[in-house]
């Protein structure tokens, strides 16, 4: 993932270096399911 936000070589606008300039900044929360096997993957039971 970072090597392709760096490779991008797009304009900060763009939505896929927008995309991946989030998931950069909140990589920790995002994986947080793959290391507790007890945190949901989504929240639509939260939403509901």
């Amino acid at each position: 993932m970072q090597r392709q936000f760096e490779d991008q070589g797009l304009l900060p606008s763009n939505p896929m270096t927008q995309a991946l300039a989030y998931v950069r900044t909140r990589r920790a929360g995002l994986e947080v399911f793959l290391t507790d096997p007890d945190v949901a993957v989504d929240t639509n039971h939260l939403a509901r």
